[in-house]
């Protein structure tokens, strides 16, 4: 069995979707355990995505390489991907900002009651994800053309420069996600 059938891979257009194993869900699991824990704390602020305070998704956070490098889940998106774009190992990674606070380009949302995130794209990548953690199955990401739901643990890949967004949250439970941007070297 490769990769794509192990996630159980489809392609929609320009759209990649797929879903993450057991594993690789127990993985996220331990990212919104630190998230979680960070937002107990008063001073949670520093830590904040700097999309946070838009008025949008209530609550961003980066999530520290430490807890995302060596895992399931980045081993199988990256490979995912070059398997797919039938690219040369080592040729796509988690885009980084060297030196700041946010050093990877993958973060949580947490979007509440009220909240939505407009239409946008992610300038700091050549493909984008979205791994689904809760609540997703109803409310969905919404492109142009499409209107994807997730289950916990699914996940889509698209271009970075592909415009979508999320419409707002009408229920009394969060809708969390993961995102990221991926490069090219």
């Amino acid at each position: 069995m490769n990769l794509s059938e192990l996630l159980k891979v489809r392609i929609y257009g320009d759209i990649l979707r797929g879903k993450l194993t057991s594993n690789m869900i127990n993985e996220l699991d331990t990212w919104v355990n630190y998230a979680d824990k960070m937002k107990s704390y008063p001073e949670f602020k520093v830590l904040e995505h700097e999309n946070a305070g838009s008025g949008y998704n209530f609550f961003q956070l980066s999530i520290p390489p430490h807890l995302v490098y060596g895992t399931l889940t980045m081993a199988a998106i990256i490979k995912l991907i070059e398997f797919e774009t039938m690219s040369d190992m080592r040729t796509y990674g988690i885009s980084t900002r060297s030196g700041h606070l946010d050093y990877l380009d993958l973060w949580i949302n947490y979007s509440y009651k009220n909240n939505e995130n407009p239409i946008h794209i992610h300038p700091n990548g050549v493909l984008s994800c979205v791994i689904y953690y809760e609540k997703c199955n109803e409310i969905p990401t919404l492109f142009d053309d499409k209107k994807i739901f997730g289950e916990k643990g699914d996940f889509i890949i698209f271009p970075s420069d592909k415009a979508h967004s999320v419409p707002i949250n009408d229920s009394n439970e969060p809708r969390i996600t993961f995102a990221l941007n991926i490069k090219k070297y």
